[in-house]
């Protein structure tokens, strides 16, 4: 028996819901239950939650709000006082409201800090469309724990394998690729692309070449430093031909999220370990190690 407090991460893809449930030490993360449910394109994902709800017999859940909903912001402030902080993110808010002139929810995550200044992740959504997905979870039976976004989740699992890499993640989905640049175990910055594993060969060639503007940018903004290596996820990094177009188009080493040892990441299954697919839990996984 476990004395530590688990938490459940769960995923909304197009196609499939993920959930995983985990808990932390200091030695890493512990994984209990893992569950893939297929979902129609436009079914109701209340029923769906509930079975998972009964399946895994805890509330407390965080989810990842979509990123097509969110838009995001690298923030960088001086060092200040907590109190100080949340008045500089509320009038850097202010800057999106200007842009959007909608209701939005803003919230911040501190990416990195030293004795001067603080980087911030500021992601700003719709209040509406936050308030209908808590409402699908509640009328499940959940509670809602937190509200988190993808890049942030894919950098918690990630940032101990790459501390010393800057990798571009591409997670490839059934109806967009989210590109997510780490720089050594840091997020950088990230984009999402509306290239996915049905699209074409025409699409693919756009898809390349936003992909290597997106490098281009990370270059540009490091003064010349560059990506070291390309990690695939998602549905799409399991067809051989999407590998085969980023290795033909990149001199980049390329990872698959799949293929990696579970031990280097310090994850540890606890039951059905080889069931267990980082490439399609990546995402589920990232949110129940959130806090």
């Amino acid at each position: 028996m476990s004395f530590y407090k688990s938490r459940i991460g769960i995923d909304l893809g197009s196609f499939y819901i993920k959930a995983v449930e985990a808990y932390k030490t200091k030695n890493g993360i512990y994984i209990k239950e893992f569950i893939k449910l297929e979902k129609g394109e436009n079914e109701d994902i209340i029923p769906i939650l509930k079975d998972i709800r009964s399946k895994l017999g805890k509330k407390s859940v965080i989810f990842g709000l979509p990123s097509k909903h969110i838009i995001y912001r690298n923030v960088s402030l001086p060092r200040m006082k907590p109190k100080e902080m949340k008045e500089a993110v509320y009038w850097e808010s202010q800057d999106f409201t200007m842009v959007i002139k909608d209701d939005y929810t803003f919230d911040y995550e501190i990416i990195l800090e030293n004795e001067k200044s603080v980087q911030l992740l500021l992601a700003a959504a719709p209040t509406s469309v936050i308030k209908e997905y808590i409402e699908a979870f509640e009328k499940a039976g959940f509670y809602v724990e937190a509200v988190d976004v993808y890049p942030l989740a894919v950098n918690r699992v990630f940032k101990e394998r790459f501390k010393d890499e800057v990798v571009i993640i591409l997670d490839l989905g059934q109806h967009h690729t989210e590109a997510t640049i780490l720089e050594n175990g840091l997020f950088f910055f990230s984009k999402t692309f509306s290239f996915s594993v049905s699209s074409g060969k025409i699409k693919a060639l756009d898809f390349i070449q936003e992909i290597s503007r997106f490098i281009d940018y990370y270059s540009i903004q490091k003064k010349g430093k560059r990506v070291d290596k390309v990690l695939l996820m998602g549905g799409g990094s399991k067809l051989s031909h999407i590998g085969g177009i980023i290795f033909e188009n990149f001199n980049l080493d390329i990872l698959f999220a799949r293929e990696l040892n579970l031990q280097d990441l310090k994850i540890k299954v606890l039951k059905n370990e080889t069931l267990f697919d980082l490439a399609d839990f990546c995402n589920a996984l990232g949110f129940a190690m959130r806090g």
